[in-house]
Protein backbone atom coordinates (compact mmCIF):
# COMPACT_ATOMS: atom_id res chain seq x y z
CA UNK A 1 0.00 0.00 0.00
CA UNK A 2 3.15 2.00 1.06
CA UNK A 3 4.15 1.70 -2.51
CA UNK A 4 1.41 2.26 -4.30
CA UNK A 5 -0.23 4.81 -2.49
CA UNK A 6 2.75 7.07 -2.01
CA UNK A 7 6.24 6.25 -3.47
CA UNK A 8 4.52 5.05 -7.08
CA UNK A 9 2.30 8.87 -7.37
CA UNK A 10 5.43 10.71 -6.20
CA UNK A 11 7.26 8.92 -8.85
CA UNK A 12 9.76 7.91 -5.98
CA UNK A 13 11.83 4.81 -6.95
CA UNK A 14 12.32 3.74 -3.41
CA UNK A 15 12.32 -0.03 -2.59
CA UNK A 16 11.19 -1.78 0.53
CA UNK A 17 12.80 -4.97 0.48
CA UNK A 18 15.98 -5.51 3.16
CA UNK A 19 18.21 -7.32 0.97
CA UNK A 20 21.83 -6.02 0.71
CA UNK A 21 22.06 -4.98 -3.06
CA UNK A 22 24.58 -4.18 -4.58
CA UNK A 23 24.75 0.04 -4.09
CA UNK A 24 23.55 -0.38 -0.59
CA UNK A 25 25.85 0.50 2.28
CA UNK A 26 25.72 -1.60 5.25
CA UNK A 27 24.75 -0.62 8.48
CA UNK A 28 27.33 0.03 11.59
CA UNK A 29 26.66 0.07 15.43
CA UNK A 30 27.87 3.57 17.26
CA UNK A 31 30.56 1.09 18.42
CA UNK A 32 31.72 0.31 14.61
CA UNK A 33 30.56 -3.32 14.26
CA UNK A 34 28.72 -3.79 10.99
CA UNK A 35 24.68 -5.16 11.68
CA UNK A 36 22.36 -6.72 9.53
CA UNK A 37 19.24 -4.53 8.23
CA UNK A 38 16.10 -4.08 10.79
CA UNK A 39 13.36 -6.42 8.84
CA UNK A 40 9.97 -5.28 10.38
CA UNK A 41 7.43 -6.73 7.67
CA UNK A 42 4.62 -5.14 9.58
CA UNK A 43 5.39 -1.64 9.46
CA UNK A 44 7.94 -1.21 6.22
CA UNK A 45 7.30 2.22 6.40
CA UNK A 46 9.37 2.74 9.66
CA UNK A 47 12.62 2.06 8.65
CA UNK A 48 12.34 -0.55 6.40
CA UNK A 49 12.64 1.86 2.87
CA UNK A 50 16.15 1.99 0.88
CA UNK A 51 16.38 5.48 -0.83
CA UNK A 52 19.25 7.12 -2.24
CA UNK A 53 20.01 11.24 -0.87
CA UNK A 54 18.27 11.83 -4.71
CA UNK A 55 15.42 10.18 -3.90
CA UNK A 56 15.46 11.63 -0.27
CA UNK A 57 15.74 14.96 -2.27
CA UNK A 58 12.61 13.94 -4.76
CA UNK A 59 10.60 13.47 -1.11
CA UNK A 60 11.55 16.30 0.23
CA UNK A 61 10.97 18.58 -3.49
CA UNK A 62 7.20 16.94 -3.33
CA UNK A 63 6.79 18.41 0.55
CA UNK A 64 8.13 21.61 -0.43
CA UNK A 65 5.85 22.04 -3.36
CA UNK A 66 2.85 19.99 -2.29
CA UNK A 67 0.75 21.58 -5.14
CA UNK A 68 3.25 19.95 -8.21
CA UNK A 69 2.52 16.53 -7.27
CA UNK A 70 -0.31 14.14 -7.16
CA UNK A 71 -0.93 14.26 -3.54
CA UNK A 72 -0.73 17.79 -3.32
CA UNK A 73 -3.94 17.38 -0.46
CA UNK A 74 -2.17 15.02 1.25
CA UNK A 75 0.76 16.59 1.76
CA UNK A 76 -0.71 19.42 3.08
CA UNK A 77 -3.10 17.48 5.38
CA UNK A 78 0.28 15.72 6.79
CA UNK A 79 1.98 18.89 7.30
CA UNK A 80 -0.78 20.56 9.21
CA UNK A 81 -0.60 20.24 13.22
CA UNK A 82 -2.39 18.01 14.60
CA UNK A 83 -1.49 18.45 18.87
CA UNK A 84 1.09 19.96 20.75
CA UNK A 85 4.18 18.32 21.80
CA UNK A 86 5.04 17.04 25.05
CA UNK A 87 8.24 16.64 25.48
CA UNK A 88 9.54 20.41 23.75
CA UNK A 89 7.80 23.32 22.38
CA UNK A 90 5.94 22.54 19.04
CA UNK A 91 3.61 20.50 17.70
CA UNK A 92 3.36 17.31 16.20
CA UNK A 93 1.45 17.01 12.56
CA UNK A 94 1.00 13.20 10.35
CA UNK A 95 4.06 12.07 10.33
CA UNK A 96 5.81 15.23 11.04
CA UNK A 97 7.06 17.47 13.94
CA UNK A 98 7.10 21.42 13.45
CA UNK A 99 8.36 23.99 15.85
CA UNK A 100 9.53 27.66 15.37
CA UNK A 101 13.07 28.30 14.56
CA UNK A 102 14.26 31.53 14.45
CA UNK A 103 11.69 33.57 11.91
CA UNK A 104 10.83 29.80 10.22
CA UNK A 105 8.22 27.84 10.64
CA UNK A 106 10.31 23.89 10.38
CA UNK A 107 9.21 20.19 9.96
CA UNK A 108 10.94 18.02 11.02
CA UNK A 109 11.30 13.83 11.89
CA UNK A 110 14.23 11.69 12.30
CA UNK A 111 14.45 8.16 12.76
CA UNK A 112 17.18 5.64 13.46
CA UNK A 113 17.36 1.42 13.00
CA UNK A 114 19.85 -1.27 13.83
CA UNK A 115 22.61 0.26 12.21
CA UNK A 116 20.96 3.19 9.85
CA UNK A 117 20.50 6.90 10.84
CA UNK A 118 18.50 9.71 9.74
CA UNK A 119 17.32 13.63 9.43
CA UNK A 120 15.08 15.40 7.51
CA UNK A 121 13.93 18.96 7.65
CA UNK A 122 11.95 21.41 6.19
CA UNK A 123 11.46 25.31 5.92
CA UNK A 124 9.07 26.16 3.18
CA UNK A 125 9.22 29.96 3.54
CA UNK A 126 12.55 29.49 3.02
CA UNK A 127 12.01 26.78 0.26
CA UNK A 128 14.46 24.80 1.71
CA UNK A 129 15.13 21.70 2.90
CA UNK A 130 18.05 19.23 4.12
CA UNK A 131 18.31 15.58 4.27
CA UNK A 132 20.57 13.34 6.35
CA UNK A 133 21.09 9.23 5.85
CA UNK A 134 23.74 7.80 7.61
CA UNK A 135 24.68 4.14 7.94
CA UNK A 136 25.46 3.69 11.58
CA UNK A 137 23.28 4.50 14.76
CA UNK A 138 21.92 7.92 14.53
CA UNK A 139 24.00 9.87 16.83
CA UNK A 140 22.64 12.70 19.41
CA UNK A 141 24.64 15.51 17.38
CA UNK A 142 22.87 14.67 13.77
CA UNK A 143 19.53 16.12 14.14
CA UNK A 144 21.60 20.03 15.27
CA UNK A 145 24.18 19.49 12.85
CA UNK A 146 21.30 19.37 9.98
CA UNK A 147 19.30 22.25 11.83
CA UNK A 148 21.85 24.21 11.49
CA UNK A 149 22.39 23.30 7.78
CA UNK A 150 18.86 24.41 7.54
CA UNK A 151 18.99 27.48 9.06
CA UNK A 152 21.93 28.56 7.31
CA UNK A 153 20.11 27.68 3.80
CA UNK A 154 17.32 30.18 4.90
CA UNK A 155 19.67 33.18 4.72
CA UNK A 156 21.06 32.31 1.37
CA UNK A 157 19.89 34.89 -1.16
CA UNK A 158 16.37 33.48 -2.79
CA UNK A 159 17.76 31.61 -6.28
CA UNK A 160 16.60 28.74 -7.78
CA UNK A 161 17.02 25.45 -6.23
CA UNK A 162 19.98 23.58 -5.87
CA UNK A 163 20.47 20.48 -4.19
CA UNK A 164 23.90 20.20 -2.70
CA UNK A 165 25.51 17.01 -1.64
CA UNK A 166 28.10 15.65 1.36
Amino acid sequence: MLAAEVLQPLGLGITLDTGPGPNRLPGYTSSGRRTPPWHNPALPGAGCLWASIDQLGDYLAAHLHPERTPLGEAVKLALQPRKPMHSRPGQICLGWMRREVGNSRVHWHNGSTYGFGSFVALDRQHDAAVGALINRERPSGLDPAAMSVLDHMANLPAGPCRRQHG
